[in-house]
């Protein structure tokens, strides 16, 4: 099954870094719910910048509520493979 992230270059080919399968990093809270969640392609070391992240929030009920999605360098949020795993915690989400 191809990424649901697929992306094509302006003549229609398909960007060959989002396709296929991706690594996932997770960090989840006391309720175990997942709050911060990584993907890369397979082997990308998490102090590069090739993560996309989001923040996933809940409500008092473990209900998942909402997912925000880092800024990038214009202050805009981005579903990007550009940031770095381990930045996860001082990003700003959107």
């Amino acid at each position: 099954m191809p990424s649901p992230n697929l992306q094509r270059d302006n003549y229609h080919n398909v960007i060959q870094k989002t396709y296929g399968e991706r690594s996932f990093r997770g960090i989840y809270d006391v309720n175990n719910n997942l709050i911060f969640a990584g993907f890369a392609i397979p082997g990308t070391d998490t102090a590069i910048a090739a993560w996309q992240i989001r923040q996933l929030n809940y409500d008092v009920d473990n209900n998942l509520i909402s997912i925000l999605w880092p800024e990038d360098g214009n202050g805009i949020a981005s579903r990007d493979y550009i940031f770095i795993w381990d930045n996860y915690a001082s990003l700003t989400y959107a």
